[in-house]
């Protein structure tokens, strides 16, 4: 299965806002980061709740008055469209994220990859296999004629 089987729609906001304002953004889509992107839409960050935790612990700004581009993660890792979900969650262990913005050729953001789109493609999977292996009751009731 490929990335773009399970990714999402991506939530984005700019670096200039507040992170009072990100945070509320999070809240409203029930997500636990947004892509911080520019103009153009090229990522230049993203902000999770990781980095909303360290600032809360270690500053004592206003968050209503901190600029996203102030605490956002600036090294984003990202993985093609096109990569395998095992591809992701390599990515995701090696470098211990839980976010994975998804990109296509032209490395235009297109998407998000989380640990829970892992783990629900994962069930997917299973459940799919389960379905596979186990006999329809269609078959189970042909097969008790067989026997006759």
């Amino acid at each position: 299965m490929l990335v773009k089987d399970v990714m999402r729609v991506p939530i984005t906001c700019r670096a200039d806002i507040s992170i009072r304002d990100a945070a509320k953004i999070m809240l409203k889509h029930g997500i636990g980061s947004v892509i911080v992107v520019d103009a153009h839409y090229n990522i230049v960050g993203i902000l999770t709740e990781r980095d909303l935790m360290r600032f809360l612990a270690y500053k004592n700004d206003d968050p209503s008055l901190t600029h996203v581009r102030e605490v956002m993660s600036k090294n984003v890792i990202v993985i093609s469209e096109n990569a395998t979900l095992d591809d992701a969650a390599s990515i995701m262990i090696k470098h211990n994220i839980k976010k994975l913005p998804v990109v296509d050729e032209d490395g235009k953001l297109v998407g998000i990859v989380t640990t829970t789109d892992l783990v629900l493609a994962g069930y997917k999977i299973d459940e799919e296999m389960r379905n596979l292996i186990s006999p329809r009751p269609e078959e189970i009731f042909e097969r008790s004629f067989d026997r006759l």
